[in-house]
C-alpha cells in the first residue's frame, strides 16, 4: 500500500504509517513541532548556535526530518559544530517516500541527502548500519557500515549513523561519547508501547551524559512515570499547535530549572508496581 503524504498546517509535510496507523509528524505543523520539541526544548538549537560539539541519539529515524532541520539550522547560524548523530529505525521508509517529503524546501539539497540515507537503510539487513558524513564542501554519500575515523579537527560536520534494528537490540556502546541530546520520537505509547517502557529509558540513561537533555512530544502520565522510574527527572513544556503540553527530561534535575515540573514522587508511587 502506498504511503500517503500530507501537507501539515505550517506547510511542511508528513506521511501516514500504515503499520502504526498514525502520522509520523504533527498534522498541525510537522516542522513547527520538531523545532519546538526536539531543538529548542533540549537546547540543541543553542548548542549549534554556540558552535559546541554534539553527540545526539534519536529513537526513531522516521522520515529523516531532524537531519534536514539540523542542517538547516547549521547553515542559518553558520555553526562550526561537529555533530555525531546516532539513530535507530526498525521499519525504514523507502527513499522515494522520503524524497516526497521535499526537505529541499527546508534546506537545499537535503531532500537528496536524506533520500540516499533512506535508500541505503531500506536495503540494509536487520542489524546493519548506514552512515553518511555531511560537510559544507563535500557531497554526502550514504554507505553501509560504520564510517572510518578521519582527521576532522576543526572541520564542521554531521556524521549520521542509522542502525536498522529494534531499539532493544541497538548497541549504544558505539557512541563516540555519552549523548548530550536525546530525541525520543517513537510512535505513541498507544500504538508502540515497547518504546515507552522503564527498560527503554534506563537504556537511554546508561548512554546519556549526566547533564543530558531528552525531548519528546509525549505528555502521557504513564510514559512520564516510565521515564521517572528509568532514572529521569521530568519537565513540562507548553506544546506547539495541536498539543497542550510536551515533555523534557534530564538525569540532572538542575538542568530543568527553567521548566515547570511534574510531581515525580506521586507518579512513582502510582505506577511503580504496574511498570516494574
Amino acid at each position: 500500500m502506498a504511503s500517503k503524504i500530507i501537507t501539515t498546517r505550517d506547510g511542511s509535510r508528513s506521511v501516514f504509517s500504515n503499520r502504526f496507523q498514525q502520522h509520523y509528524h504533527n498534522i498541525a505543523g510537522a516542522l513547527t513541532e520538531s523545532r519546538n520539541v526536539f531543538f529548542d526544548n533540549t537546547g540543541l538549537s543553542k548548542a549549534l548556535a554556540e558552535h559546541r560539539d554534539i553527540t545526539l541519539v534519536e529513537v526513531g529515524f522516521g522520515t529523516g526530518l531532524h537531519v534536514a532541520l539540523l542542517e538547516c539550522m547549521r547553515k542559518r547560524t553558520g555553526s562550526r559544530s561537529q555533530v555525531h548523530y546516532y539513530s535507530v529505525e526498525k521499519f525504514p521508509l523507502e527513499g522515494d517516500v522520503v524524497r516526497r517529503m521535499d526537505f529541499g524546501r527546508i534546506c537545499p539539497g537535503m531532500d537528496e541527502v536524506v533520500g540516499r540515507i533512506a535508500d541505503a537503510l531500506f536495503e540494509a539487513r536487520d542489524g546493519e548500519s548506514v552512515s553518511v558524513t555531511i560537510t559544507p564542501d563535500k557531497p554526502a554519500v550514504a554507505e553501509k557500515g560504520l564510517p572510518d575515523v578521519e582527521n576532522t579537527a576543526g572541520t564542521p560536520f554531521t556524521r549520521v549513523e542509522v542502525f536498522r534494528s529494534d531499539f532493544h537490540d541497538w548497541d549504544l556502546s558505539v557512541l563516540n561519547r555519552p549523548a548530550q541530546i536525546i530525541l525520543h520520537d517513537a510512535f505513541s505509547p498507544d500504538t508502540n508501547p515497547d518504546l515507552w517502557t522503564v527498560a527503554t529509558f534506563r537504556k537511554l540513561l546508561e548512554a546519556a551524559d549526566p547533564h543530558a537533555m531528552l525531548g519528546t512530544y509525549c505528555s502521557a502520565t504513564r510514559a512520564r512515570a516510565a521515564m521517572i522510574l528509568g532514572g529521569w527527572h521530568i519537565g513540562r513544556v507548553q506544546g506547539p499547535p495541536g498539543k497542550r503540553e510536551v515533555s523534557v527530561a534530564s538525569p540532572d534535575a538542575a538542568m530543568l530549572s527553567a521548566f515547570k515540573r511534574v510531581n515525580e514522587e506521586l507518579l512513582m508511587k502510582r505506577f511503580r508496581e504496574e511498570l516494574s
